[in-house]
């Protein structure tokens, strides 16, 4: 099964938005097979790219990354950079839980996040939580 994600530009705020914010995933019942969630690029950002997966700035970057490890794999950007995507590997069993994350994209010289940066201090950070996007597993 797939999940598909459309990412584009708030071009009030300078931010990433998309068409779920909240994603709620039934877990995988069989656990045979992983769900594959992918964020796509649209609009004005269909000109731009995800960053890459590793390095200083991830394209996608969990805001608790211990926590979600056990029930994610992060696949990558494609060739192009328009999508990333990651496998939800939950399995039968295991307790509803939720994990929030962070897109980062490269358009027109300028990089754009979906929340925050992780630089503000852990105070501010804490207030703006409720504005991550966040993956449900029920």
């Amino acid at each position: 099964m797939s999940i598909n994600i459309i990412v584009y530009l708030d071009e009030k705020n300078d931010k990433l938005k998309m068409t779920n914010r909240n994603l709620d995933v039934e877990k995988n019942k069989t656990g045979i097979q992983n769900q594959r969630i992918t964020w796509w690029l649209f609009g004005k950002l269909g000109n731009g790219a995800f960053l890459p997966t590793t390095g200083p700035l991830p394209g996608f970057e969990w805001d608790d990354p211990a926590a979600a490890k056990p029930f994610f794999k992060i696949i990558g950007v494609d060739h192009d950079g328009r999508s990333l995507s990651i496998d939800d590997t939950n399995k039968p069993g295991a307790k509803e839980q939720q994990w929030s994350y962070l897109l980062r994209v490269f358009y027109d010289g300028k990089f754009y996040e979906s929340v925050f940066s992780k630089k503000r201090p852990l105070k501010i950070r804490k207030k703006l939580l409720a504005d991550h996007p966040i993956i449900i597993n029920r």
